[in-house]
């Protein structure tokens, strides 16, 4: 029987217990109630007993259970905050990579910059010495005009004194040397002799205006070619310039999607070991809370004794203390 069932007594006993009833020589001073009222406590004792046994195993196992999930907790905490500290390192080493990146192609940058410069500072410092080349050339060539015209005016203005001052001193006397001298002059200056001479000066002066022409256009010739090579030369260096960024930028932005790409990805993974955990977290709390749930009931085994309940067997015990409807049974007090 179960720790909760009472000892029906037999018949044997029974019997004894009526003919101890029926001698009158030892009268028991408890009756029925009180006797019942033992034997309900004793039950009731016995039961608290069990129950507090059983109270104390289920705090044991709550209380390792509780250890148990402290422990666990523990240890997810310790596995979210080495997983934060990766996290945060791998971005921390992804912003220095960018950061090294980015120096460098500003480093490149300004190596582009300086190079560009110095070639500007160099042509510039070219140019100005060619237009110092043509300015001085020109001021030579304006200085040796200039001396040659002084020569010619200075020997007109002799000729013209020396002319002067020989019709000054001639006589009246001479009037006819002096017709022939006019026309010695008139023919040694008549109009074909002064136009050959002005020819031969304009002819002089169209040939140097010509050789200043040719050497002029040279120059210009030179300078559109230099300045056609400089602008070739700095469109070329530009599309280098343009390419290395382009590669760079292309590069950079690939990597930087590369590691986006992962980081997203371990972020996913953690993501989903931080809900897998706290899955299997909650359905061993579910099962453990249905466990004590279901542990708290009695088990239908346990409710029956020989096929016949507790509640039968309680009342099959005491039936014959209170069974007052039985034949043969008083109100008497009874030997124990």
């Amino acid at each position: 029987m179960s720790a909760l069932s009472i000892e029906v007594p037999s018949t044997a006993n029974a019997d004894e217990h009526g003919a101890s009833m029926a001698s009158p020589s030892k009268p028991s001073k408890v009756y029925r109630a009180d006797y019942g009222r033992l034997l309900q406590e004793q039950v009731n004792h016995e039961k608290g007993d069990a129950e507090r046994a059983e109270k104390q195993i289920m705090q044991m196992r709550l209380d390792e259970l509780r250890e148990s999930f402290k422990e666990r907790g523990r240890t997810l905490r310790n596995e979210r905050q080495r997983g934060q500290e990766l996290i945060k390192s791998k971005i921390d080493e992804c912003r220095q990579q960018a950061k090294e990146s980015g120096e460098n192609v500003r480093m490149q940058r300004e190596v582009f910059r300086a190079k560009r410069q110095s070639m500007s500072q160099t042509w510039k410092n070219h140019g100005n010495t060619l237009s110092k080349e043509h300015a001085d050339l020109k001021a030579k060539m304006r200085a040796a005009t200039e001396a040659r015209l002084a020569e010619a005016r200075a020997s007109g203005s002799e000729f013209k004194s020396e002319l002067k001052e020989l019709v000054k001193n001639t006589d009246d006397s001479h009037y006819h040397y002096k017709c022939d001298l006019a026309g010695r002059v008139k023919a040694a200056t008549s109009k074909h002799v002064t136009r050959a001479s002005k020819q031969d000066f304009l002819m002089d002066t169209w040939d140097k205006a010509d050789l200043l022409r040719e050497q002029m256009t040279r120059l210009r010739q030179q300078r559109l070619r230099q300045e056609q090579e400089y602008l070739a030369y700095a469109m070329m260096t530009k599309e280098d310039m343009r390419k290395k960024n382009h590669e760079a930028a292309d590069k950079l932005e690939a990597d930087l999607r590369e590691r986006s790409i992962n980081l997203r990805r371990e972020e996913k993974e953690m993501k989903d070991a931080v809900a897998a955990a706290k899955k299997n977290f909650f359905d061993a709390k579910k099962a453990l809370r249905e466990q004590t749930e279901t542990n708290k009931l009695v088990p239908d085994a346990e409710l029956t004794d020989d096929g016949e309940s507790l509640r039968e067997s309680i009342s099959s015990a005491f039936s014959r203390f209170f069974g007052y409807r039985r034949r043969g049974i008083g109100t008497s007090p009874v030997a124990i």
